[in-house]
């Protein structure tokens, strides 16, 4: 900063010929200025004419430019973007662009002769990432404090540093119309070097910032105090406005802005991102979503593009991906076609990949529009390691902390792929294979570790474009084939992790240290017990502890891996250290230890402070829990008794607890006249959405997790349905989604992919009930073209998506329930005996089941309809 002050910005450029330096001149005075600049000459006047005004820049005759030692020309353009102004409104804005990238001569522009390893890090660069690593550390420190965010803008930032005079002359523009060429005293829109430049000023701002706020005379109790912090930090490090200035000067912080954004808040808009310090989501704003997704499918529709809209693209591609990291993958091929792009006038063709790269950022644009956890995004340690391997013959990888797996390759097919691309697979598939079994959960974070270095830099960001496959021992290959297959398995696997909302680092190790993968990729000529035993005695130290003892499988669930734990926690909390299965107790001393284990969940020692005393069916479920584990690892189940029975004393003691609980509260079921109430009710976009999920669920008496958002602990087995699970039919003919007579459909067919019953692809139709609003086919219609009407949605968006001040969101159970609440106190309490905080999640299944068995329809019917297996709904069957 000290030689910016002293000495002005200095480019670290290379020298241009002297005859290619005026061939370019005389080519840039022909040419003139861009289209965007040429074409409203007013308002490039008036733009220049400021910059003049305020000494950014110098009017000098055109016609004694070329008498100007060294002088390079550059076009100009008018670029249109937005700010806003002191009440937070949204207002056009204009700025003057300086094209330092435009080459007359091939790489003889100032940003391509830019030694770029001279430039300063640009800290700035990575604001975003330092403010979430920040949050969430202060989230953690701080769970019961609330995080307010101040911002404070530049006025005219890049205009406040001076340049050097050999960089001034490289930045000459003009204004043949007026006969000026225009000489840039300051950094300019368009130098490559600018933010790094600038990047040595805001740095020490910040710097002082966090220093006058960690000052003992500097109050942080006062939000305000905090607020004005960064506001002395910018006027200590600018020169004071003078009353007698010879050239008018602005004050450095933008004052505009200032008013509107600089106060502290829980919520705000920072660098274009969306950040809420409250949920810790950062999401694209969606006017951005809109506009950038529109404009791919404008580029996609056409089939070509030009350059300037290209670059634009990659542009904003970069922005999301410091977000979205996996978008890095898509770039390469992006930024070989703009590279072809530039060497021609016309658009350029788009290829087949380029096309897929494009669809794929459609969704991650609608992705990142969501929102992003800001936990997903901050550094941390992994709670998940999987190890990979492979080899001509197979690929094999496993969970350091229990299981393993393997895929012999085919004869036929060996030696067709490199190692590279096998290893590459074989980390994905681990993932693939934790996603599936569920050992892999929203807001994991896992590590995987390969031998391969090549493998392990393609799960962070690689150039899939048909380039050299270096192998390992030094030769390359080029293989088209290949370089297409690993784009497909990258782009399906980014999209997995955004999807899953995963964190995920790659990570290499030596070969000595990964034996287990390797062996589990060749080894085929040993089954699975023998494999694993041989490798846990001769190598134990490659897996864990959990595994070595082996404890919790991949298959477990996820309460039976909470009630092991804690039955481990309790055996260590009564001297039992290395025997937690129990081998050296007899029957009659295992079933003690278990009746103990009970009364210990009983008193709630495992739980939270909210929970003093747990409940017969929790303590019942945790106990059989812990058996099953017993069970998995081939142990005897401690609770029996010699004749297989519950032991009669565990058998006593569940009873003892059970006449101690209070009454289990049953969820009332919901007659027709609120689900009606509740239609007659909606207002707003979100009153709409609820009360179409509420009228489409009762008519399939649905599972509160298959149509809405519910919190983790309320998720089953079963998936939320998604439009593509959504049909119509009239006349035996299925109408598609885009029909513009969707409601006159005669069936609504939905078929519920997984269920908690274990079933899959179940399809279940409904007719037309004549009814103006108690209609399945009516409900369902109405919410499909409700969410296709939003951007971004698709064939895999939630049936619960709603869009909610210009953001997609999701109908949360606790939405559905608070609205049936109202329709039913909309009706009456005493009319229809239902008070609030009796209905809940299942109140509306119950109350399909309960009139359908009012209405006499046949029990296997409402089995059918319900997806009951067995005679369970007749649970919700009783008196209310």
């Amino acid at each position: 900063m000290k030689s910016i002050l002293q000495n002005g910005s200095l480019f670290p450029v290379t020298e241009l010929d002297e005859e290619t330096r005026l061939a370019d001149l005389e080519a840039a005075l022909a040419r003139g200025n861009h289209k965007g600049a040429s074409e409203k000459l007013d308002l490039l006047m008036k733009l220049v004419t400021k910059d003049v005004i305020h000494g950014y820049a110098m009017a000098l005759p055109l016609n004694k430019l070329l008498r100007i030692p060294g002088v390079v020309l550059a076009p100009v353009n008018i670029q249109a973007q937005n700010t806003i102004n002191e009440f937070g409104e949204i207002i056009a804005k204009d700025r003057l662009t300086h094209d330092q990238s435009f080459d007359f001569s091939p790489e003889s522009s100032v940003n391509s002769r830019v030694i770029t390893e001279k430039l300063l890090p640009v800290r700035y660069g990575h604001c975003i990432r330092r403010i979430i690593n920040w949050v969430v550390a202060a989230r953690r420190k701080y769970p019961g404090v609330k995080i307010f965010a101040c911002k404070v803008d530049y006025k005219s930032a890049f205009r406040r540093v001076h340049l050097a005079w050999k960089t001034a002359l490289q930045t000459c523009t003009h204004l043949p119309e007026a006969e000026i060429a225009i000489l840039a005293l300051r950094l300019t829109f368009g130098g490559s070097p600018c933010p790094a430049e600038w990047s040595a000023i805001s740095e020490l701002a910040n710097d002082l910032t966090t220093a006058i706020m960690q000052h003992p005379d500097w109050d942080p109790n006062h939000v305000d105090r905090c607020a004005g912090a960064a506001l002395l930090s910018i006027h200590t490090i600018a020169r004071p406005l003078s009353s007698h200035e010879p050239i008018p000067r602005e004050t450095m912080a933008a004052i505009e802005k200032l008013l509107a954004e600089a106060g502290p808040e829980e919520v705000k808009i920072m660098l274009g991102w969306h950040l809420n310090f409250r949920t810790l989501i950062i999401s694209l704003p969606f006017n951005k979503a809109k506009a950038w997704s529109t404009e791919i499918s404008e580029i996609l529709s056409e089939g070509k593009t030009k350059a300037k809209r290209l670059e634009r693209n990659i542009g904003r591609f970069v922005n999301i991906g410091m977000i979205l990291p996996y978008v890095h993958h898509f770039l390469a091929r992006l930024r070989t076609l703009l590279k072809h792009a530039k060497k021609r006038k016309s658009a350029i063709p788009l290829p087949v990949p380029v096309q897929k790269d494009l669809k794929l950022m459609q969704k991650v644009i609608v992705r990142a529009q969501n929102g992003i956890d800001m936990n997903n995004l901050a550094y941390r340690m992994p709670n998940i390691v999987y190890r990979n391997d492979s080899c001509p013959f197979g690929l094999g990888g496993y969970d350091v902390r229990a299981s393993g797996w393997r895929w012999i390759i085919p004869p036929e097919l060996r030696f067709r792929a490199t190692n590279n691309l096998l290893e590459h697979l074989a980390n994905i598939v681990s993932i693939k294979l934790g996603l599936l079994d569920g050992s892999i959960k929203k807001g994991d974070c896992v590590l995987s570790m390969s031998d391969s270095i090549v493998s392990c830099s393609w799960l962070k960001k690689s150039n899939f474009d048909e380039e050299p496959d270096i192998q390992e021992d030094g030769t390359v290959k080029m293989d088209p084939l290949q370089a297409e297959v690993r784009a497909e398995v990258a782009r399906e696997h980014a999209l997995t992790m955004m999807e899953n909302e995963i964190c995920e680092y790659p990570q290499w190790f030596p070969g000595v240290q990964n034996v287990v993968a390797d062996a589990l990729s060749r080894d085929d000529d040993r089954d699975d017990e023998t494999l694993t035993n041989l490798l846990l005695s001769h190598f134990p130290d490659q897996v864990s502890k959990v595994a070595r003892e082996g404890a919790v499988t991949r298959g477990t669930h996820e309460d039976q891996d909470r009630a092991w734990k804690r039955f481990c926690q309790y055996t260590k909390s009564i001297g039992i250290h290395d025997d937690t299965y129990l081998d050296n107790f007899d029957r009659y001393q295992r079933i003690r230890i278990m009746c103990a284990f009970a009364q210990a969940m009983r008193e709630g020692r495992f739980s939270g402070p909210a929970y003093e005393t747990l409940v017969e069916s929790t303590i019942r479920n945790a106990v059989s829990y812990v058996a099953a584990t017993f069970r998995d690892n081939d142990r005897r189940n401690p609770t029996l008794d010699e004749d297989g029975e519950l032991a009669r004393l565990l058998s006593r003691q569940y009873r003892a607890y059970r006449n101690k609980d209070p009454p289990v509260k049953q969820q009332k079921a919901i007659p027709t006249i609120v689900i009606k109430e509740l239609t007659r009710l909606q207002q707003t976009e979100l009153q709409k959405a609820t009360a179409q999920l509420a009228v489409g669920a009762f008519f399939f008496a649905m599972r509160s997790c298959e149509y809405l958002k519910v919190p983790q602990a309320e998720k089953r087995r079963t998936d939320i349905l998604r439009l593509r699970n959504i049909r119509f039919f009239r006349n035996g003919v299925e109408l598609p989604h885009s029909h513009p007579q969707l409601e006159t459909a005669e069936v609504v067919s939905i078929t519920f992919e997984k269920q908690k019953k274990d079933e899959k692809m179940d399809t279940v139709n409904q007719l037309a009930s004549g009814d103006a609003i108690l209609c399945p086919k009516y409900a369902w219609a109405s919410l499909v073209k409700r969410i296709r009407s939003y951007p971004g949605t698709n064939d895999d968006t939630p049936v619960s998506t709603v869009l909610v001040n210009g953001r997609l969101t999701h109908v949360t159970s606790k939405i559905l329930i608070d609205a049936l609440e109202g329709a039913i106190e909309a009706v009456g309490n005493d009319r229809i005996g239902i008070q609030k905080g009796e209905i809940g999640t299942h109140s509306i299944r119950s109350g399909a089941a309960m009139a359908m068995y009012l209405g006499e329809v046949p029990v296997y019917t409402i089995m059918m309809l319900g997806r009951w297996s067995s005679d369970a709904f007749l649970r919700y069957i009783r008196k209310q």
